[in-house]
């Protein structure tokens, strides 16, 4: 009798429940679970540069997660910070969302990251030409733990302790900070950090004036003795900066630090003779950015996320494994595919390569670094506009 029971209402209905649990597992995967996961790019393709950079990242991925094949596909954000925030808020709610190369520009990046990690699980971000660090919150020094973002670019820390090197080796008389208030998250803490690395490389530095917009006061500039100006934004609004400076007595022949963000062919075509002899920062040489501008920092993302996806797909079941949810287990026993468990994967790949050192894609390591995870050898380089071309300045 005992037998009879547990085999009439405790056997056959376990079965019976496993057998109906697969049916419907399989048949919410034909009709709910996504057929493809998607690496979406985003940035402002109205950007001629930035339009570059995300074709040369939408490419094809050849390797598959757990079965499910894996594409890319680009979001166009228009540069806006608020459309940047849509777009994500679009993107997360996705059932394919796999992972986000972007946005490129540090003030809409800083809206729409924060929707990407607080998703469950947090989807996995590269970020390309954004360097401002404070994004996101970094992870203390010796916490092992490591947030599912790769930054190509260094950081504004080291973008504004180069700047600062450069100019207090020049032994300047006195310095004028102009920021950009058309990307404010990136300018005002790249002028604040500039302020503060330049006081501690060379106290004795006077630090004059500091203008947060392009309106720049008719100030007795002749009396102050600038020689050197760092402008922190865009190359249209250092250009205007650098027309109003070369029009005013006593900073019509001071030298020009600009910030990567004005690093574009159009400043000194627009520019003319006005910007020749100004110095720029860029974390790309020269030579690499002259043959193929930002079009190789999309390659290098779509190398980085191929290389993502491959390690995934290779080391699936063992990534996954690694503190899986108990719906994890669930799945594979129903046969159900979950793009939230191939992020998980692809996050495990991450956090795997920053604590082994290992090389992702070609040439590239990537580490952490003041709490963020940057690529290794990602650095500032000193530039200068001569004869109507960017060459090296250092």
């Amino acid at each position: 009798m005992p037998v009879r029971l547990f085999k009439n209402f405790i056997l056959l209905p376990l079965i019976g429940a496993i057998l109906s649990g697969m049916v419907i597992g399989r048949l919410a995967d034909i009709f709910l679970g996504a057929k493809t996961y998607v690496v979406y790019v985003a940035g402002n393709s109205s950007d001629p540069s930035t339009n570059d950079m995300l074709n040369a990242a939408d490419g094809d991925i050849s390797d598959a997660l757990n079965g499910i094949s894996v594409k890319v596909t680009v979001r166009d954000d228009f540069g806006d910070p608020g459309k940047a925030e849509a777009v994500a808020e679009e993107i997360v709610h996705r059932s394919d969302v796999l992972m986000v190369v972007g946005h490129g520009s540090s003030t809409a990046t800083q809206r729409a990251l924060p929707i990407y990690l607080h998703a469950n699980p947090p989807v996995p971000v590269v970020l390309t030409t954004d360097t401002n660090p404070r994004l996101y919150s970094p992870t203390p020094p010796n916490d092992p733990t490591v947030t599912p973002v790769f930054r190509l670019f260094p950081t504004d820390v080291d973008q504004a302790r180069e700047a600062a090197e450069f100019v207090s080796k020049q032994n300047p008389r006195a310095v004028w900070i102009i920021e950009d208030d058309g990307n404010p998250t990136y300018s005002h803490f790249l002028a604040s950090e500039f302020l503060k690395d330049a006081d501690e490389l060379k106290p004795s530095l006077p630090v004059l004036l500091w203008s947060t917009n392009l309106n720049l006061p008719p100030y007795a500039n002749d009396k102050l003795g600038i020689d050197w100006v760092f402008f922190a934004g865009s190359w249209r609004s250092a250009l205007i900066a650098i027309r109003q400076l070369r029009a005013m007595p006593g900073t019509s022949g001071a030298n020009v630090l600009l910030s990567d963000a004005a690093v574009d062919a159009q400043l000194y075509q627009t520019g003319g003779r006005d910007v020749e002899g100004a110095y720029l920062l860029f974390p790309l040489a020269v030579k690499d950015f002259n043959t193929n501008q930002y079009k190789v920092v999309g390659e290098e993302a779509l190398s980085l996320t191929r290389a993502l996806v491959h390690q995934g797909a290779e080391n699936f079941s063992r990534y996954a494994m690694k503190n899986a949810p108990i719906g994890y287990f669930v799945r594979e026993l129903l046969g159900l595919r979950r793009v939230s468990d191939a992020r998980r994967v692809i996050s495990q790949v991450m956090t795997t390569a920053v604590v082994n050192g290992t090389s992702l894609a070609p040439g590239v390591v990537m580490e952490k670094k003041d709490g963020f995870v940057v690529r290794k050898d990602a650095r500032f380089h000193v530039w200068k506009v001569k004869n109507q071309q960017f060459v090296p300045g250092e």
